[in-house]
């Protein structure tokens, strides 16, 4: 977008470049989850203790994901046990459904698993996991009628 070879990019949390244009598009939410089986997923109220005690697998460096979990932990479980860092959401769900990680990704990315009782979602409301998706586009580039088109029927087309 910023040398508009794009005419338009998507991005978890703002661009801060004063030519491009963030249009805020979708909230998410992240969700703290493990396997059925794991101690957390029986308890009824989960603490930040209970979390530093556990081992993760998290997205890698870099990653949005990783930078809104981040900032929603209390400083006394950074630094977060972190087994291993992975750029893949598939994997990072089969490595918690295999083993005693836990992982933070989107709501939306585990809601298959969770409701087939592969995966069981850890109650966290003392962390803020809410983050915001926008479209970035540059301000001084004309839109064309199917830019226009394609971010009309994304904002008001789609159902959340």
């Amino acid at each position: 977008v910023e040398d508009c070879t794009f005419d338009v990019g998507v991005i978890a949390g703002t661009c801060n470049k004063s030519f491009v244009e963030n249009v805020t598009w979708l909230e998410d939410e992240l969700s703290v989850f493990a396997r059925p089986d794991h101690p957390l997923a029986g308890k009824e109220r989960v603490t930040v203790e209970d979390l530093a005690d556990c081992e993760w697998v998290l997205r890698e460096e870099g990653s949005g994901t990783l930078e809104v979990f981040m900032n929603a932990l209390p400083g006394e479980v950074k630094p977060i046990k972190a087994a291993m860092e992975c750029n893949s959401l598939e994997a990072i769900k089969r490595m918690v459904e295999h083993g005693g990680l836990l992982g933070c990704i989107s709501r939306k990315a585990i809601r298959r698993e969770v409701a087939a009782g592969i995966l069981k979602e850890i109650p966290t409301p003392f962390l803020n996991l809410k983050r915001q998706y926008y479209f970035l586009v540059h301000q001084q580039r004309r839109q064309s009628l199917f830019l226009k088109t394609f971010l009309n029927h994304c904002m008001f087309g789609l159902e959340g």
